[in-house]
């Protein structure tokens, strides 16, 4: 349950760990629950189950990542509520207000660090789990150790390999009865986008009593006097300051935006299609990409004859299809913007060189023959179907390549 007290505009959430047991989310497994046991206590995880939740289910968003002590059923942390949707948050909140704190989306892997004052210790934790002393991929490697979550952490803390959470300086100063999310991005732990340095980002505060967590608002956090003896140490997402939310910067390869309504505590993520499709693109191996690209030089046709007899390789293909297909219009796009609207707008570097081409190669040639001559989208794919698979594996990854970034 949320309340809001307008005249301090604050935001409230309320939790009955025994209603909610009880609740009919828990019945038909909407919230899924779970008691976790560490060395030094156990707890109830409440998280609830993104196969299950419709996106206006604002209740149920508020346990993306709950935990209580046990068996007091304390709250003891608290993540940031699921996201709504970018159509309704806009509907709501159609421009920025002085409410409004817009910030860049920070990718990384999302931990949480609270103090469990029943045993008197810091304690860390990731959406499911409690303690950081895991990984998320497979095992680790028997020849290079493979630091755990809790050692990344301890890492970007300036802590050393052996301190524990209570050792560290670095949070002698942080409120005990506040719960901190971040997102941590290490060089052991990359994603889509490079990691020069190991940083720790501050993306969310709330101040636990209990039964009730109330929300802190960014504009007020990253104004607290002991983050300013941190800087370096803890980093704040970079924050933008627009009339319209279509004054954000579209440049540039980034996850996207967070816009948080700080009286309602409501966010939605504006999401980065550069940044979606290179990461739709890195989980096609090379070899898969290799092969589609074969059959595309030969004949779009080949490519259907080949998925009816191999019809598991649908999926990555119908992938393939599209990167390569949103990439040619790009292609096309920039080619109209320059040569055709002669548009004084600036061509991204990854097409630059192939519009170039086609107009020298393809426009020009036909042109001085003294016929009609454009520029279509058809004319675009002959040009990349003439290359070899390999140039064009290195074209699509373009955005990829760290030197790009």
């Amino acid at each position: 349950m949320r309340e809001q007290l307008e005249s301090k505009m604050v935001v409230k959430y309320h939790f009955n760990l025994d209603s909610t047991f009880n609740s009919e989310s828990i019945k038909t497994e909407k919230i899924k629950k779970k008691c976790y046991y560490t060395p030094a206590s156990t707890y109830f995880i409440l998280n609830y189950d993104k196969h299950f939740i419709s996106f206006d289910d604002r209740n149920t968003g508020l346990y993306r990542s709950i935990i209580f002590s046990y068996p007091d059923k304390d709250i003891m942390c608290f993540s940031p509520p699921k996201s709504i949707t970018q159509t309704v948050f806009l509907s709501t909140y159609p421009s920025p207000s002085e409410n409004s704190w817009i910030n860049e989306a920070i990718e990384g892997v999302s931990i949480n660090l609270f103090f469990d004052r029943h045993i008197k210790k810091w304690m860390i934790a990731t959406k499911s789990s409690i303690g950081g002393k895991y990984w998320f991929y497979g095992k680790s490697n028997p020849v290079v150790k493979q630091p755990t979550f809790f050692d990344m952490f301890i890492e970007a803390l300036r802590g050393k390999s052996k301190d524990e959470l209570n050792d560290l300086a670095a949070l002698e100063c942080f409120k005990k009865d506040h719960c901190y999310n971040f997102v941590l991005q290490h060089q052991s732990n990359k994603f889509i986008l490079p990691v020069e340095t190991n940083a720790l980002y501050l993306i969310g505060v709330y101040k636990i009593n209990i039964v009730e967590v109330e929300y802190i608002p960014q504009r007020e956090y990253e104004t607290w006097p002991e983050f300013s003896d941190l800087i370096g140490i803890i980093h704040f997402p970079k924050h933008y300051d627009v009339l319209n939310y279509d004054d954000l910067p579209t440049n540039g390869l980034m996850k996207g935006y967070m816009i948080t309504n700080m009286e309602t505590g409501e966010r939605t993520c504006i999401r980065n299609k550069q940044y979606d499709d290179l990461k739709g693109l890195l989980v096609i191996k090379p070899e898969i990409q290799y092969h589609f690209l074969c059959l595309f030089r030969i004949g779009t046709e080949k490519i259907d004859e080949y998925l009816n007899f191999f019809p598991k390789m649908k999926k990555e293909f119908f992938l393939m299809r599209y990167f390569l297909d949103q990439f040619m219009k790009g292609v096309h796009n920039a080619y109209l913007s320059k040569y055709v609207y002669k548009e004084n707008t600036p061509i991204l570097a990854k097409y630059e060189s192939h519009i170039y081409k086609i107009h020298h190669t393809m426009y020009l040639p036909v042109l001085n023959k003294k016929t009609i001559a454009r520029v279509r989208y058809r004319t675009v794919v002959d040009y990349f179907s003439r290359m070899e698979p390999r140039e064009l594996i290195y074209i699509l990854n373009w955005d990829a390549r760290t030197d790009n970034l």
